[in-house]
């Protein structure tokens, strides 16, 4: 059951902050949305087939990645909304 609070955190944590984008400027944002939408995949793909094995340290490193940049993404827009107010 943890497992599950993980991957909603990932999908919520990916999908405000790439939903707010319209247009995906700099290769940091196209690597993340990608590495977003391929655990979306593979998260979809296990729930019809659990036995994908060799393709599960890949998803680690995405998640990661996806992670990272989300994180960085929202240390950017807070940063740019402090500046604004001042």
């Amino acid at each position: 059951k943890r497992g599950r609070a993980f991957y909603i955190l990932l999908l919520y944590q990916g999908r405000k902050v790439y939903q707010e984008q319209t247009a995906l400027i700099g290769l940091e944002n196209r690597v993340g949305y990608g590495c977003y939408l391929a655990c979306v995949l593979y998260m979809t793909a296990n729930l019809f087939n659990d036995s994908n094995l060799q393709t599960s340290p890949l998803f680690w490193v995405f998640t990661g990645i996806v992670l990272a940049s989300t994180i960085k993404q929202n240390d950017k827009s807070q940063h740019g909304r402090s500046r604004e107010k001042i």
